[in-house]
């Protein structure tokens, strides 16, 4: 899954940015992270492709990264090595929510029953059945770029800067991303998105200026109304909410995983953890004093 575990640099190219780095990064601190507050000139010690006259930068050695194509193909295999059964290439039609056996139904008619459904469908939620009374959730666009790093150009840690990131792989490519869209369902690769992506990565690693663009391409992230998650039992007996992660997929699927399915194996049991995003929140606060 190309772990790595380098650590991050959230960087500011102006006074304004270097204020909103200098809030983030005092919060960070009163939560004990790890981050490290730089000048300039201590950041391009350490990263040298860094654009040489940035206002600030913050650096975080516990942040790591992973390649979240190698990472589905890792889940996968573990997922199928510990008995589980995937059906690929399977729309789901419908959900009929029930306390004791729900079951969904497949675009081909196939109905599986289970002890629970979890709903993990992302923006493809809305078009299945049966799931109405969960909270909405919306597509939020991303454009991304891909480059080709090649020597001289050795960017060894992700940089994070108030327009765009910058996240290098083990096999040379470089990531850089990603727009935030609100525009339904499109999934165009865009002039102005690729545009704002070069610019505001230029800012802050102008170094990219002579790397080949391999590819792009625009994905859709799942986004409840107030940008949360939406995790835990929802309003629909035996339909389990996982969804909503907006920006932050890859991040919280772990405790995601672990937080499902605890619910799941002891029957209703929530942790701290997910309390805050219950997919029944929207009802409460509708209904509260």
């Amino acid at each position: 899954m190309d772990l790595r575990t380098e650590g991050t640099f959230a960087v500011a190219d102006d006074p304004d940015s270097a204020e909103a780095l200098r809030r983030r990064y005092e919060f960070q601190k009163e939560q004990g992270l790890g981050v490290e507050w730089l000048s300039a000139g201590e950041a391009l010690e350490r990263e040298p492709f860094l654009a040489p006259r940035l206002a600030a930068a913050v650096f975080a050695p516990d942040d790591y990264q992973v390649d979240n194509r190698r990472l589905v193909e890792a889940l996968r295999v573990a997922f199928e090595r510990a008995g589980g059964t995937l059906r690929e290439d399977t729309p789901v039609a419908s959900v009929a929510p029930d306390a004791q056996r729900p079951s969904v139904t497949s675009e081909a008619g196939e109905r599986v029953e289970a002890q629970a459904v979890v709903v993990a469908a992302g923006v493809g939620t809305r078009a299945i059945e049966g799931l109405e009374p969960l909270p909405a959730v919306r597509p939020v666009k991303g454009q991304m770029i891909e480059l080709q790093a090649a020597p001289p150009f050795t960017l060894e840690h992700v940089v994070r800067g108030p327009d765009a990131y910058l996240a290098p792989k083990s096999d040379g490519r470089l990531l850089v991303g990603a727009t935030s869209e609100e525009r339904g369902f499109d999934r165009r690769v865009t002039a102005g998105g690729l545009f704002a992506l070069l610019e505001g990565a230029r800012e802050v690693v102008p170094g990219i200026d002579e790397l080949e663009v391999t590819a792009t391409w625009a994905g859709l992230r799942p986004a409840a109304r107030d940008n949360a998650p939406l995790l835990g039992p929802s309003a629909l007996p035996g339909v389990v909410a996982a969804t909503g992660h907006y920006r932050h997929g890859v991040l919280l699927a772990p405790v995601t995983a672990e937080e499902i399915a605890r619910f799941v194996l002891t029957g209703g049991e929530t942790s701290r953890w997910i309390e805050p995003f219950l997919p029944t929140r929207f009802e409460e606060a509708s209904t509260a004093p």
